[in-house]
């Protein structure tokens, strides 16, 4: 059975009759599937709920609890932020998928927690979540509801839905500002992503430069590039716990410029004023979700007007990155500022609990 062949039959199947048939099979067995998966407790459907972002409270600790490997750790990162000796609680949403950690979904709880010194009660962004919580670093404003207080966040998309926060503290962007002022929502403060606070919550250790480039794969993109096996130094992006975190920042400060297709680790670089330039791989199959609104949002803030990942065909070699544009810091002061709202902001709430 040749290519052609199969192309073809794909071809004729696909009328109106035939793809409603198909999605109505494809909602029956995923309904089916949720419920099977929701009965089980053995750590094979506890990987499958995690990996399909279908788990519960449960699944974090018997991902823990039963060292299952990444998966434990996941568990024992959530578990780390949910346990700060301090008794009073901050409710946070954020994504917490892939289960090795995104570096800049991460920076939510590690940012809040540095903040207020209180453990931080992780709810999933596809739960109901009844009581009021925060949603802070990420592309995950569409997700609020009427109990959200948005720190920061920013929409994925121009077409996505607003939500119905009921506080809009800040957000990530002047053009996620633009999208709620629709509403008739207004931010209590100027825009900005909190990622560029990092500085102020951490300064690493000087070390010496170990080379004068370094290239950070989005998590999408890490497969791809890794096969590549080009003489470029790599970081990964996975990052939870605050040592983690922390570790990666200082990975990126040994190198001479930073070349990323991942958002915050460009925000985090030029927080840190390390020369960065982020890049749309032009060649890889793995995109990263969105239509490119996120990146005009978070730089509308640094540049005097927004700008987008390059687009270059990515080698690993260092060719392939001679002719790029790499920007640092000359924002600080507007970042300080930023920052010293939002934990005057955090310490006020504090001390109402």
């Amino acid at each position: 059975m040749t290519i052609r062949y199969i192309k073809n039959l794909a071809f004729k199947l696909s009328s109106p009759k035939f793809l409603r048939l198909l999605a109505s099979c494809y909602y029956r067995a995923n309904l089916i599937l949720g419920k099977l998966l929701s009965r089980n407790s053995s750590s094979f459907a506890v990987k499958l709920r995690i990996t399909s972002s279908r788990f519960r409270r449960t699944d974090i600790e018997h991902a823990y609890n039963h060292g299952m490997g990444d998966l434990a750790r996941w568990g024992e990162a959530i578990q780390f932020y949910e346990s700060v000796s301090n008794k009073k609680t901050i409710r946070c949403s954020w994504t917490a998928l892939p289960y090795k950690g995104n570096f800049g979904d991460w920076l939510a709880p590690y940012l809040i927690s540095k903040i207020t010194d209180q453990p931080i009660k992780y709810l999933h962004l596809r739960d109901q979540r009844l009581e009021p919580h925060f949603l802070s670093v990420g592309s995950i404003l569409a997700s609020a509801n009427k109990l959200s207080i948005v720190l920061g966040s920013g929409f994925n998309s121009q077409t996505d839905r607003i939500g119905d926060a009921s506080n809009y503290v800040s957000v990530r962007g002047l053009l996620s500002q633009d999208k709620i002022l629709e509403v008739d929502q207004k931010p209590i403060f100027q825009p900005c992503d909190p990622g560029f606070f990092m500085p102020f919550r951490y300064s690493p250790p000087s070390k010496a430069m170990r080379s004068d480039l370094a290239f950070v794969p989005h998590v999408n993109h890490v497969d791809e590039w890794t096969s590549l096996k080009g003489p470029i130094e790599t970081i990964l992006p996975y990052a939870r716990t605050p040592a983690e975190i922390e570790l990666l920042i200082e990975q990126l400060h040994g190198f001479q410029k930073i070349v990323t297709t991942a958002m915050h680790i460009f925000i985090v670089c030029f927080a840190y004023g390390i020369p960065v330039s982020l890049v749309r791989p032009a060649n890889f199959k793995a995109i990263v979700p969105g239509d490119g609104f996120k990146y005009l949002d978070m730089s509308s803030v640094i540049t005097g007007g927004s700008f987008a990942p390059e687009p270059i065909s990515l080698s690993n070699s260092k060719a392939s990155f001679d002719r790029l544009t790499f920007r640092d810091n000359s924002q600080m002061a507007y970042f300080r500022s930023r920052y010293s709202e939002i934990r005057d902001y955090l310490d006020l709430e504090s001390d109402r609990d």
